[in-house]
């Protein structure tokens, strides 16, 4: 008995799990843009969730300085990119339709609200999303690194949220502090020289890049 117990237990917390992952993939609703950054909103549509971009760059020598450089200009790539979008892009024409068509086709749609309601809830968002542009671009963080050795290319994934944002700020914060604390140290620090493997293909991922 006590075993069977455990076993329906056990399918029912799995269902559970199951049935909470797909709600929540069923809710995702983005608009990607030409350009490659992708919006992602909340599930009612109301407001922004998480906005990303992709830079790439190719490599040369395939060295380590090589790698390095190629990281940087793939990374300014990328946030260049989420600059360009909210500062231009996000206000055109093109962008409020394909917004509006994008939640229309899902969140809003659902609420039975109509075209011209939807716009409205758009260009609101767009305001929204327009008018915190400086903030939004204070919390871009590096979400992913695919170093391609092999095919000689270097691709970042960038990203930011209100998480994001709020780490952003209180760092900026504690920096201002410290600053002011700061006392000079003395000496000089010897450096050793390390032989390093060469370069191969790697994949670098943040720690919440799933959840940032």
């Amino acid at each position: 008995m006590k075993k069977s117990t455990f076993v329906l237990s056990t399918l029912a917390a799995a269902l559970f799990l199951f049935t909470g992952i797909s709600s929540a993939a069923e809710e995702q609703v983005a608009y990607t843009d030409p350009t490659g950054v992708s919006v992602e909103f909340e599930p009612d549509g109301s407001d922004w969730k998480r906005i990303s971009s992709i830079g790439e760059a190719e490599l040369t020598f395939t060295d380590r300085k090589d790698i390095q450089n190629a990281r940087r200009k793939a990374e300014m790539q990328a946030k260049a990119a989420i600059s360009k979008f909210l500062s231009e892009k996000i206000k055109s024409e093109e962008v409020s339709e394909e917004l509006t068509k994008t939640l229309s086709d899902s969140t809003l749609s659902k609420a039975g609200t109509d075209k011209t309601a939807n716009r409205k809830t758009v260009d609101t968002l767009i305001s929204k999303i327009s008018n915190t542009s400086e903030a939004i671009l204070k919390g871009v963080i590096v979400i992913e690194q695919n170093e391609d050795v092999t095919n000689k290319r270097v691709t970042v994934k960038v990203g930011v949220s209100r998480k994001t944002i709020s780490v952003a700020n209180s760092l900026k914060k504690s920096l201002s502090e410290d600053s002011t604390q700061a006392q000079p140290s003395g000496g000089n620090m010897a450096t050793q020289t390390v032989d390093e493997p060469p370069p191969s293909n790697a994949i670098r991922r943040s720690k919440n890049a799933d959840n940032y």
